[in-house]
């Protein structure tokens, strides 16, 4: 707590509180899967052995970034083993459909561990990857938005996160995560435009 009171006067009071609630919880929240991307070590640990499935943009903003140097950097990886992508909006409308064509990718690729992001699809799809293939499969919900570099800093696990914007990029048809947040663009968050 002390260590989060301090961070906390630096980014002026932006996430002590949402700090303090997840240090004094007794039971492990799903909140530190967030911390398999905002440390990166998930990138250090496993670089040539991830994939992504997330929404259609924000796969194609993932491409586009890693051809940047400057940004591989900062993740630890130089590309991904796959990047699978469902639509944006409606995923779960034909989930039977989707189930079958993500399976069908997930079959072939040699990722031995998804970093899935794909909002309430993820709640049908994940479980049917297994009869597909033997690889992790982790929802790390708003990390997909931290690797696409559009993640809101006042979530306190992702506070420390660089963004990493491209300039030439249409952003208005990426779905982006906490939207109506009043903090979503705050000025103390750290963003790098390439």
């Amino acid at each position: 707590l002390f260590f989060a009171f301090l961070h906390s006067l630096k980014r002026r009071g932006l996430y002590l509180k949402k700090a303090n609630d997840l240090i004094l919880r007794e039971s492990l929240p799903l909140e530190v899967i967030y911390t398999l991307i905002s440390s990166r070590w998930v990138f250090k640990n496993f670089p040539t052995e991830i994939g992504i499935i997330a929404s259609e943009n924000k796969v194609k903003l993932i491409k586009e970034l890693m051809k940047k140097e400057e940004y591989t950097d900062y993740l630890g990886v130089t590309s991904f083993a796959d990047m699978i992508s469902v639509p944006e909006k409606g995923a779960a409308d034909s989930i039977d459909t989707l189930i079958f064509d993500v399976g069908r990718k997930v079959g072939t690729s040699n990722a031995k561990i998804f970093l899935v992001g794909t909002g309430s699809s993820k709640l049908a799809l994940v479980p049917m990857m297994k009869l597909y293939s033997d690889a992790v499969f982790i929802d790390v919900g708003a990390g997909i938005d931290a690797i696409a570099g559009i993640v809101s800093g006042d979530r306190p696990y992702f506070s420390e996160w660089t963004n990493y914007r491209l300039k030439d990029f249409d952003y208005s048809s990426v779905d982006v995560m906490d939207a109506g947040s009043s903090l979503r663009a705050n000025s103390l968050y750290k963003t790098v435009t390439l």
